[in-house]
């Protein structure tokens, strides 16, 4: 029984050993390349965005919830009991 638990506390000190922590992103500016675990310490460039459309929402989308952009529409849906697509047109509105 002892050789056992004795052959376990191994594995399991083989295994954390082998392991490690850092950042796994490769978009990210402190990449690792021999991290195994992300450890959520990556740091990112700030980026600057510029709003190319914007437009109002009908009031039928009170909460969206997902969104994709397919057949030059965006596509999004609401959350709760709502069980509708909505299709908005990227170039109207």
């Amino acid at each position: 029984m002892n050789f056992r638990l004795l052959f376990f506390c191994l594995l399991i000190s083989i295994k954390g050993i082998s392991q490690t922590l850092g950042c796994t992103d490769v978009l990210a500016k402190n990449y690792n390349s021999k991290a195994t675990i992300n450890d959520g310490s990556c740091v990112y460039k700030n980026e600057a965005i510029n709003l190319t459309n914007t437009f109002v929402l009908n009031q039928k989308l009170k909460e969206t919830s997902g969104l994709i952009q397919w057949n030059n529409r965006l596509w999004t849906h609401n959350d709760d009991t709502d069980t509708n697509l909505y299709a908005l047109d990227t170039i109207n509105g």
